[in-house]
């Protein structure tokens, strides 16, 4: 009830004071949409870079799940951080793309392309959509 709650914000509030990344990845992993999202919406936007810098390490590591999760908190929690957006959805669309989510890496690769234009991103968000989608209608068609 209320006190599971409380609990939850305590775990969250001192993760976030440790600058616990990864625990705090690991911490949002299992919450629904909306509780995750309201978490992340009370943390200041600076602490969005500090998640896309996190994730992109794990990414550099090859940890794409953990990429993935920190990726998607640092987008949430610094929706407008124009700074870093688009390399935070391409890292993730190539995190989602590395763990074989492939509709999730197809949306988001649609996102960059559609969002940021000018991005460096979109010629290689642009082939992997390309190669994706060519890999979809191949197991389509069988």
């Amino acid at each position: 009830g209320r006190d599971g709650s409380m609990d939850r914000l305590l775990a969250f509030q001192e993760l976030v004071i440790a600058r616990d990344w990864r625990g705090l990845a690991e911490f949002l992993g299992p919450l629904d949409e909306s509780r995750r999202s309201e978490l992340l919406q009370k943390l200041p936007s600076s602490i969005g870079r500090e998640l896309y810098l996190e994730g992109l390490g794990a990414s550099r590591r090859h940890e794409f799940d953990q990429a993935r999760r920190l990726l998607e908190s640092a987008i949430e929690v610094s929706p407008t951080d124009a700074y870093f957006l688009d390399d935070a959805i391409y890292f993730r669309a190539r995190a989602e793309h590395r763990i074989g989510a492939q509709m999730d890496a197809i949306a988001l690769y649609q996102e960059l392309i559609a969002s940021f234009p000018e991005s460096p991103y979109v010629s290689d968000s642009a082939r992997f959509l390309t190669e994706l989608k060519n890999r979809e209608d191949a197991s389509g068609a069988e």
